[in-house]
């Protein structure tokens, strides 16, 4: 789950402008959706299953990590090279990921 995590933060990146991370180039969730009509690269952006899942996993894995013993998840993040910083992002984009909604209030 750390590398999943790691995966999806790598993909993220902060808008300024909105204050919220997003997420381009992804494949919606029906594989269907590989670009946009018209367009000449593939990939969605901000596609709002996959940015709801990455906030809850950025949620999630820090309650995993909670679960095992001290000793078990320093060995862990020194294996994998998980620092601080990186879970300091991991929470930030918890709480900041960005989902479309129309304006109508329904999610994208």
């Amino acid at each position: 789950m750390l590398e999943i995590t790691r995966f999806w933060a790598s993909m993220a990146q902060l808008n300024p402008e909105r204050g919220r991370y997003e997420i381009h180039g992804v494949m919606g969730p029906d594989e269907f959706h590989e670009k946009y009509p018209g367009a000449h690269e593939g990939g969605l952006r901000n596609n709002a299953y996959t940015n709801v899942m990455v906030a809850w996993l950025c949620r999630v894995i820090h309650h995993v990590l909670s679960l095992l013993p001290a000793s078990r998840v320093a060995a862990l993040r020194g294996r994998l090279g998980v620092e601080d910083d990186e879970l300091r992002r991991w929470d930030d984009m918890s709480r900041r990921m960005f989902v479309p909604f129309h304006g109508d209030g329904i999610i994208s």
